[in-house]
């Protein structure tokens, strides 16, 4: 192998426990990254990319699901790795999304306190380990949220960690 040449695993070569959809069976869809949701809907990758690092390429040229969903058809069809069954899957998905955050806005948690932006993320009321962050609407209703925090994570972020915050979350409890 020469020293350009970049080894890519393909998902099946990968041990079980760090496939996407194993690992959405196993922890939940809450564990994983953006990246191995997307990849999970695209299925596969192409011979010299593997459908995770397909996924991760499309979300950092386009920023993110916000500049997938704004992309249109013929843009996302010309990337390579996808044509025009990925691209309609793709969109579709986005556009489920989009729906399901229409039909309920109501349903997103609302903040109520300035300490209440960081917070423990909890998953079905047990701490799943992590610190997220959140963002508010004008109407303070949670409009993002961004998990900063994992059991991944290196210890620099939670050190970090100012005393005032620990302390103003303490307070919010």
């Amino acid at each position: 192998m020469s020293a350009g040449v970049e080894y890519n695993p393909t998902i099946k070569e990968l041990p079980s426990s760090e496939r996407p959809r194993e690992r959405l069976l196993h922890y939940g869809a809450n564990a994983l990254a953006t990246a191995e949701l997307l990849a999970i809907i695209l299925r596969t990758g192409t011979r010299d990319e593997n459908v995770v690092r397909l996924a991760q390429r499309l979300l950092i040229r386009y920023g993110g699901l916000a500049g997938l969903a704004r992309a249109n058809t013929a843009e996302l069809s010309a990337e390579r790795g996808l044509g025009p069954a990925k691209t309609t899957q793709l969109k579709a998905a986005l556009e489920l999304g989009r729906r399901l955050l229409a039909e309920s806005p109501g349903e997103r948690p609302q903040i109520r306190s300035p300490a209440a932006r960081n917070w423990p993320h909890v998953r079905r009321g047990a701490v799943a380990g992590g610190w997220g962050t959140l963002a508010s609407s004008c109407r303070r209703r949670l409009s993002a949220s961004e998990r900063c925090g994992s059991p991944r994570a290196s210890r620099t972020r939670k050190a970090s960690r100012s005393a005032g915050d620990r302390r103003a979350m303490a307070s919010s409890t």
